[in-house]
């Protein structure tokens, strides 16, 4: 456990404002770059991170991803520092907060939106990345609220086996260890529009690998006015066969747009 404190300072540079988000290995924090007069947001590790592989390795795909897609798709990681012990990741602050404000609203406050991130994460795919952690938290909005793709920690070629992921938004392919594919990253798409519609993810909340492997999927009940496609769309991403999950993310993107009757303006 990394312990830090509003107004601690951080080498001779940040100085942190407060905590946004906190896993199992790091913390980001909103900070003020003193010298660059701006606040960023600065994921935070102990500095031996880089002694462990996998972490290691998650770092650098983190690092990585933002610079093989367009600008204004992934949110940008744009330096590394040390700083007091501390290995430090400094991104772009987006001051929108994440996906997750959607959740149990109506279906056409969030389906351009929605839209955005399918058409985001198309863009990825056709660029060799599948994202393979996927979920609400990992979705960020600036200040016009346009949404940016987040942790590309787990980012990976298709073909290529990679452990780790969230409970609820992992594919059943993923679970077991197959190598990944972009239809992972469409069940997770799946996942995040039955938590946005329900107002909760599948399965929750006694998530296990067997229930996701073997159960139906739990009935979606939205929580505010949605079309009924919408639903089903949500329940079609989640099939436990990538056959039956829909051919595309832009395919994805157009019927969102379709159903919350908007203009299919995208490339």
């Amino acid at each position: 456990m990394i312990d830090l404190t509003p107004g601690q300072g951080l080498g001779e540079r940040f100085v942190l404002v407060r905590r946004l988000a906190e896993g199992a290995a790091s913390q980001v924090w909103l900070a003020e770059d003193t010298r660059q007069q701006r606040r960023v947001a600065l994921k935070i590790f102990a500095a031996d991170v880089l002694e462990a592989p996998a972490a290691a390795l998650r770092l650098r795909n983190e690092m990585e991803a933002a610079r093989l897609l367009p600008p204004g798709t992934a949110v940008a990681a744009q330096a590394l520092h040390e700083a007091d012990g501390l290995l430090l990741l400094e991104m772009e602050y987006l001051p929108g907060g994440d996906l997750g404000q959607f959740r149990g609203r109506a279906f056409s406050v969030f389906a351009r939106t929605l839209a955005q991130v399918a058409e985001a994460l198309a863009t990825a795919h056709d660029r060799g990345l599948v994202h393979r952690d996927l979920k609400c938290a990992n979705v960020l909005l600036d200040r016009e609220g346009k949404p940016r793709l987040a942790d590309f920690g787990l980012a990976t070629l298709p073909g290529t086996a990679v452990g780790g992921g969230s409970p609820y938004n992992m594919s059943p392919q993923q679970l077991r260890g197959e190598p990944a594919a972009a239809a992972d990253d469409l069940y997770a798409f799946g996942a995040m529009l039955y938590e946005l519609l329900a107002g909760h993810p599948p399965y929750y909340p006694d998530v296990t690998p067997d229930r996701v492997l073997h159960d139906p999927v739990p009935p979606l009940v939205p929580r505010a006015p949605a079309p009924e496609r919408a639903r089903l769309l949500a329940l079609r991403l989640l099939a436990k066969s990538p056959a039956e999950r829909p051919a595309s993310m832009r395919e994805v993107a157009r019927e969102l747009l379709q159903e919350a009757g908007l203009a299919v303006d995208l490339a």
